[in-house]
């Protein structure tokens, strides 16, 4: 059975996909519908059963089969905006960026702007039907979420929870405002 991460951008779903993809070695399947990389897949057999498959929640209904979902949302929104807003800007989606104070008073309003947006992607994620709900708090920071996806997905000995370490966070310099749903 597949198993699908349902998360929009800037939640820590790559980082969570390839790491429990290693865990329970399986396939990974980074955004097969994204028009910037689905290319890569169009030969991808969706059946296989053996895949982690990441996906915005738009993008459930295209993957065949049984599957087992997971939600991962980001309950701090500002942080979120702000990793959106440098990977729009940058066009580098998966690449370490820092921010200073500058940068954030000069783009206030573009990130209050995306703060809303991701409050809404939020609810959207969080009104659907999941097999679990995870968030980036939680397997990120105080890491409350990790014995509940090994629980739930029945990993034992993680062999590789080095992905989910500190250091791999894109954002290199201290945190900002904190602005939970």
């Amino acid at each position: 059975m597949n198993l699908c991460i349902l998360s929009y951008g800037r939640t820590g779903g790559t980082t969570f996909c390839k790491w429990i993809s290693k865990e329970l070695d399986r396939i990974y399947i980074h955004e097969p519908f994204n028009k910037n990389h689905n290319w890569m897949y169009k030969n991808t057999n969706f059946l296989t059963d053996n895949c982690v498959i990441k996906l915005e929640p738009e993008d459930l209904d295209k993957i065949p089969g049984d599957k087992i979902t997971i939600g991962l949302i980001r309950k701090n929104v500002y942080n979120c905006a702000i990793s959106n807003l440098k990977a729009i800007q940058t066009n580098k989606w998966h690449s370490p960026y820092k921010v200073d104070e500058d940068w954030l008073k000069k783009n206030e309003f573009e990130i209050e702007e995306l703060s809303k947006k991701i409050l809404k992607q939020n609810d959207k994620i969080l009104n659907m039907k999941y097999d679990i709900t995870l968030t980036y708090e939680g397997l990120f920071e105080n890491k409350s979420d990790i014995p509940i996806i090994c629980k739930f997905l029945n990993i034992k000995n993680l062999k590789y929870i080095q992905y989910m370490n500190e250091s791999n966070k894109y954002r290199k310099n201290l945190e900002y405002k904190s602005h939970l749903i």
